[in-house]
């Protein structure tokens, strides 16, 4: 390949498989990360929702904001867990899906600006 690229932890390792991290540090930064995240208290929610970045963007209320976006018409939205199942709801009422993700935490959220210094 003449590209890597990835979302989160694949991000470090794409980082890595390109020559950008060496494998020491990738796994450190991975490990440090993961265990930064474990000290922040459980809580928030993530959803999947069939709908474009700019039409997930057009929705946002405080407490929610876009975590990724996997494919043109796929947007995963995460914070607080009422502001986003008011936005999840808004799409599933236009008869759109929705999917829920089982997590311990509302990753790429806000809810992770607490460890951002350490």
């Amino acid at each position: 390949p003449t590209t890597v690229t990835g979302h989160s932890a694949g991000a470090l390792a794409a980082a890595h498989i390109a020559g950008i991290l060496d494998l020491n540090n990738a796994t450190t930064l991975v490990a440090t990360r993961a265990h930064l995240m474990s000290t922040l208290p459980t809580g928030g929610t993530i959803i999947a929702i069939q709908a474009t970045e700019q039409e997930i963007t057009h929705a946002l209320i405080p407490g929610a904001t876009i975590a990724a976006i996997n494919t043109p018409t796929s947007t995963v939205i995460s914070g607080d867990t009422t502001p986003v199942q008011q936005v999840a709801q808004h799409f599933r009422d236009q008869g759109r899906k929705t999917r829920q993700l089982p997590v311990s935490h509302a990753f790429h959220s806000h809810r992770m600006d607490p460890i951002l210094n350490a």
